[in-house]
């Protein structure tokens, strides 16, 4: 069964470790909507080639051309699966193109000093746009299927005891703009499936995504939902 996904890294890893019979068709990551609908960026493969990670290469290429803005009338899949979880991430714009700010723009070569950094504020005033936007970019699906993922708050220390992490006023707007577009998600589509939250936010710490009970929640609700949809296979 083919799928196409857009969200966070963890989970196409996730969805890509699912032992459920599906194969991913076409992966969007490391971007947002705010940005996929700026201009293009030329993508230099011999630069883009020193660094190590596949993830990242498929990032800077998601996030540079714009790939789920342009690519998505063109797919052969029937359902899209998506997490917000990275949704409220801020862009910058750097030599008048737009990028999601991430670490990995200065081993690029771009310099995040030299950006001009879109602020919250202006990200909040403009989510209709891009829950339009979005909702655009995924009407040739019959099925979205949103995974409610959060990032947790509290990360151990060496005695085990369990702190607030130092960029706790990040993680709160990433978690509540995440929250806050998928339910304006839900409230206009209809073709819309959920897999809840895999446990309250002030239960979750850091690392949980990487267990074996997360990922047995993950697979468990979407094949639930998948045979639920069967008509969309």
């Amino acid at each position: 069964m083919l799928i196409d996904m857009y969200g966070s890294r963890s989970f196409l890893i996730h969805l890509l470790n699912s032992k459920l019979d599906i194969k991913i068709n076409r992966a969007y990551t490391g971007t947002t909507i705010e940005s996929q609908m700026e201009k293009t960026s030329y993508v230099n493969e011999i630069i883009l080639n020193r660094i190590i990670s596949d993830h990242e290469k498929l990032e800077i290429k998601t996030d540079f051309q714009k790939t789920f803005r342009r690519f998505h009338p063109f797919s052969k899949s029937k359902i899209i699966i998506v997490d917000f979880m990275h949704e409220g991430k801020n862009s910058i714009k750097i030599n008048k193109k737009t990028y999601v700010k991430r670490a990995v723009l200065n081993r690029y070569g771009l310099d995040l000093r030299e950006g001009t950094e879109i602020t919250r504020e202006k990200k909040l005033g403009n989510v209709e746009k891009y829950l339009e936007s979005f909702i655009s970019y995924v009407s040739n699906y019959d099925l979205i299927i949103i995974n409610k993922t959060r990032t947790p708050k509290f990360e151990k220390d060496k005695n085990d005891k369990l702190l607030l992490k130092d960029n706790i006023d990040e993680i709160n707007f990433l978690n509540f703009y995440g929250e806050l577009f998928e339910d304006l998600l839900e409230q206009r589509l209809n073709n819309v499936a959920v897999i809840p939250e895999f446990s309250p936010l002030k239960d979750l710490k850091d690392g949980y995504l990487k267990s074996k009970e997360y990922q047995q929640h993950l697979n468990e609700n979407l094949d639930r939902i998948l045979k639920e949809n069967y008509q969309f296979l």
